[in-house]
């Protein structure tokens, strides 16, 4: 029998997301030669970010809580999938979704991978883009990071 232990999150270095009070990241690699950006995300319990579609392979694993996901081009965008500790998913990109943290939050590992000059895009409730994430977006905001890390 194994025991179980909680994510110990006090050492990293959380930014908060532009425009909310409850959603946090912190960008572990920027690499521009494989087009890839690494991360973590935390959200509050309940916290829901905007709908977005990932446009390029992502991976993801879920390191503490539940994440719930709402498969916005799926075949049941109304139902979540909940995700515990340990699940690890990917996709190939195209993939509209939706993103909230379960009763307890959660905390996820991200691997995106940039596509003609895209992580992911921000959408509207009719889907529509509003805003493009670059790989040059994730480089300032490490960049940033390095020097609150050094300050």
């Amino acid at each position: 029998m194994t025991s179980s232990f909680k994510f110990d999150d006090r050492a990293i270095d959380w930014a908060l997301f532009a425009g909310f009070d409850d959603l946090w990241y912190h960008i572990l690699n920027v690499d521009p030669v494989t087009e890839t950006v690494d991360m973590l995300m935390k959200f509050a319990p309940g916290a829901c970010c905007v709908p977005h579609n990932h446009v390029g392979a992502t991976k993801t694993l879920v390191i503490d809580g539940e994440h719930q996901v709402w498969h916005l081009n799926g075949p049941d965008p109304e139902t979540p999938k909940i995700k515990k500790p340990g699940t690890f998913s990917t996709n190939d990109g195209g993939e509209m979704h939706q993103e909230a943290g379960g009763p307890d939050g959660a905390v996820i590992l991200l691997s995106m991978k940039e596509v003609g000059g895209r992580v992911y895009d921000l959408l509207d409730d009719a889907g529509r883009v509003t805003r493009t994430i670059t790989l040059a977006d994730f480089q300032r905001g490490f960049e940033k990071q390095q020097a609150r890390k050094a300050a």
